[in-house]
């Protein structure tokens, strides 16, 4: 127990009362969350981070997250391995989430009690909806030449992380994947002719962009599976609210057709946000509930890989719309309820395996107005206070041990 957070019982005690939530763990399915960069100020010894002197994971363990999920780039630093204080190394941005760091927050999270997820960006940075861009190396690599580097790569970064004993249970073959890999995208290094609705043409994508991505994510998951057998694979798509929502179900029945071998179907969802073209669905369970029926209808359960919900207005990024889903408005006592629900809706339905919360380590600062609202913690005159929907959490987990 960390001492700088002795008092935390009295403190979920108020909250509880303030909220009306009991404070009992759910019986919900696998509960997980992807803590990221409050490690990297730890590890670099960052004064001005709520995180400098506590340990982030200790504590998401102890208030109910039983899973971790982690991302790792491609690119690793051996240096990292040849010394124990990373803060005695200048920090560079080529650092954030290699694989040393990935292998430290892991042990990390195993010494807490913490059952393993990764996930391979397959990029040298973060990759996700907006950006798949291929390695720096491999910008140049055809679909062919980059499917060997995939399994290569992949086999590479597992074989590393095994080898110290971690036990990865879970490996997710790149992030919100839904529009193709490493730069094989449309307007990127495949053409897309100006009348093509990539949203929408559904027969476009799958013949230009998912039959290559197939092959390439056939060659990452054999890297996996060449370095552990009994790892379990999950694809990962971002979700777009309706009209644009053809992309979800699509995109994992072209993957189910062309024979990619996964276990889980992931998804990202964020209710609370969309774009002009699709602005936020008023009805979540109702658009929910329909991804996760088609998909079960593939005989692929259903893990929400990242959802979060904010707990003050969140700064409204170009491009989005952002509002409150009704019912749940953008307050400590609204994330609350909203996280509550949600995750008895996920208890509910049998093909929800499990649920991930995004960023629960960002820490909201009253005094900076752009900082993040949909963490699970507030810093306030130096301290780090968490929020009532940090109540919400429980398990036991969907997934067996092996």
């Amino acid at each position: 127990m960390l001492k700088a957070l002795a008092w935390l019982p009295a403190l979920i005690l108020i909250l509880s009362v303030a909220t009306g939530a009991t404070g009992l763990p759910l019986s919900a399915p696998m509960i997980g969350c992807y803590p990221c960069d409050s490690g990297v100020r730890n590890y670099w010894q960052d004064a001005n981070s709520p995180w400098a002197q506590q340990d982030a994971i200790e504590l998401l363990r102890e208030q109910g997250f039983e899973w971790m999920r982690f991302g790792v780039t491609v690119q690793n630093h051996p240096e990292l391995d040849a010394t124990a204080d990373w803060a005695a190394l200048p920090w560079k941005g080529d650092y954030w989430s290699c694989r040393e760091v990935g292998h430290r927050a892991f042990a990390q999270a195993a010494a807490a009690g913490m059952r393993l997820y990764l996930f391979l960006f397959l990029s040298d940075t973060a990759a996700h909806a907006g950006q798949q861009k291929p390695p720096t190396a491999w910008q140049d690599a055809d679909v062919r030449q980059t499917c060997r580097l995939l399994e290569e790569h992949c086999f590479e970064t597992v074989a590393y992380l095994k080898a110290s004993g971690l036990n990865i249970e879970v490996y997710e073959v790149g992030n919100e994947i839904e529009r193709g890999i490493c730069g094989f995208r449309p307007h990127e290094r495949v053409p897309c002719p100006p009348a093509v609705d990539q949203l929408r043409d559904m027969a476009w994508m799958r013949d230009n962009i998912w039959t290559p991505e197939a092959r390439m994510l056939k060659a990452a998951i054999g890297g996996v599976k060449r370095a552990d057998p009994q790892g379990e694979i999950v694809l990962h798509a971002a979700s777009r609210p309706s009209p644009e929502d053809l992309l979800v179900t699509a995109f994992f029945e072209a993957m189910v057709e062309f024979g990619v071998p996964f276990d889980y179907a992931g998804l990202s969802f964020y209710p609370w946000v969309g774009y002009p073209s699709a602005p936020p669905v008023d009805d979540w369970r109702g658009q929910l509930g329909r991804w996760v029926t088609d998909i079960a209808a593939l005989d692929k359960p259903v893990i929400v890989c990242e959802y979060s919900y904010p707990h003050h207005p969140p700064v409204q990024e170009p491009g989005t719309v952002v509002r409150p889903v009704p019912g749940f408005p953008f307050t400590l006592q609204g994330q609350a309820k909203w996280l509550r629900e949600f995750l008895d809706w996920c208890r509910a339905d049998p093909s929800v395996v499990g649920s991930f919360y995004f960023y629960p380590d960002y820490a909201w600062r009253p005094d900076e107005p752009n900082s993040r609202t949909n963490g699970l913690f507030l810093w306030q005159d130096g301290h780090l206070v968490p929020v009532p929907a940090l109540l919400q959490l429980g398990q036991p987990s969907g997934l067996p041990s092996r």
